[in-house]
């Protein structure tokens, strides 16, 4: 038992002998397996990832994989567009035209090109649709009022950019009008940087659904008129039936004093005296202060 384990013992140090001389040699061998074994793992991977790169960017700048024409193709037109408005679009974004489809700023490109456009407003997205076209969404301005300077009638959107719109000689009551602005107004796309236009803007946005809100038929808009007052700008709304609402000083948001009444409540005071008495028979309702003050017709 003891030889035997003697030998078992001996044998168990040959072999730890051979392993010591062996070691160095089997971890090489061992380390080499493991790279050669990583490298056959990797090779697929590697292989792949070298042909994408060298695919990408040969197709970024191949022409083969290219925007196709034309770029504007089954636009949604608003109704306030014209042909010419559609054209200058498509004309903006032209550039892009032969443009590979998989250059990063492609798409950045022709979002560039649609905010230079005085109609669009913002882009909400521009996406890539396979094989060789770009898909995007725009928020257009619309038309809102027309606002009269220098005896001439220039149309702007909510936020007073003037639309590329020719100026009117005479409103044409399809928008409401707005008189009494001392500025000039900017180019087509410019922001009419008045601060009385802003507030009276902001007054007949918040009005613009007068006929719903106090439930009389024809109970609309047709438009303002605003003054200055120490620089405050005083707004007065016209209506259809002839009634004027006297909205008064409209501040800066935030920067109201105390005792300005909150646009809701000008709005309830509003449909309260309007469905008591009749739009027809008041001449004026003031809501600069409330309780209201109504004048009725003579």
């Amino acid at each position: 038992m003891d030889q035997g384990r003697t030998t078992v013992f001996l044998r168990t140090r040959l072999w730890a002998g051979i392993a010591s001389f062996a070691r160095p040699v089997f971890f090489l061998l061992r380390v080499a397996g493991d790279a050669l074994a990583a490298v056959a793992w990797l090779t697929p991977a590697v292989f792949f990832s070298l042909a994408g790169y060298l695919f990408f960017h040969a197709a970024v700048d191949s022409p083969a994989i290219a925007v196709r024409a034309p770029v504007v193709d089954g636009m949604l037109k608003p109704s306030w567009f014209s042909g010419e408005d559609i054209a200058g679009i498509e004309a903006r974004v032209a550039g892009i035209r032969g443009r590979p489809l998989y250059s990063p700023s492609v798409a950045a490109d022709l979002a560039s090109a649609l905010k230079g456009d005085p109609w669009v407003a913002s882009v909400s997205y521009v996406r890539r649709r396979y094989p060789a076209s770009l898909d995007c969404e725009i928020l257009v301005r619309r038309p809102f009022a027309a606002v009269e300077a220098g005896r001439r009638f220039f149309i702007v959107d909510r936020s007073g950019v003037r639309l590329p719109l020719p100026p009117l000689d005479s409103a044409d009551g399809r928008l409401p009008i707005l008189v009494g602005v001392r500025s000039f107004p900017p180019g087509p796309g410019g922001s009419w940087q008045d601060p009385a236009l802003v507030a009276a803007l902001l007054v007949l946005s918040r009005t613009s659904d007068l006929p719903a809100f106090t439930g009389v038929d024809g109970f609309s808009v047709l438009g303002a008129e605003v003054a200055s007052d120490n620089g405050v700008a005083v707004v007065t709304l016209h209506t259809a039936p002839g009634t004027s609402l006297v909205w008064g000083p409209v501040y800066r948001p935030g920067c109201e004093p105390f005792n300005i009444p909150p646009v809701p409540q000008r709005l309830a005071a509003i449909r309260d005296v309007v469905s008591s008495i009749g739009a027809d028979r008041l001449e004026m309702v003031d809501v600069s202060v409330l309780p209201p003050v109504y004048r009725l017709r003579q």
